[in-house]
């Protein structure tokens, strides 16, 4: 359903409520696969290295949530 949204036009960078994009959803919620999704959107690099208000990003928040796989995926596109 997600690459279908993808495929459509939605962007994985939007900022929702609680100031976070699916990317760093995912990467706090130990969803690989949704992750490995979001980031190969169009905007899933940029989404990557969002920062909220706080300066947090999806590899700090996987950081901080135990999101160790995650966390080292994310550091690996140097995100």
């Amino acid at each position: 359903l997600l690459q279908e949204l993808i495929g459509r036009g939605a962007r994985v960078g939007v900022v929702v409520s609680g100031n976070i994009t699916s990317v760093m959803a995912a990467a706090a919620n130990r969803q690989m696969a949704t992750l490995k999704v979001c980031l190969s959107a169009p905007d899933g690099a940029e989404a990557a290295l969002f920062q909220d208000e706080d300066g947090d990003t999806a590899l700090s928040v996987a950081a901080a949530t135990g999101s160790t796989a995650e966390a080292r995926l994310l550091l690996a596109l140097s995100a």
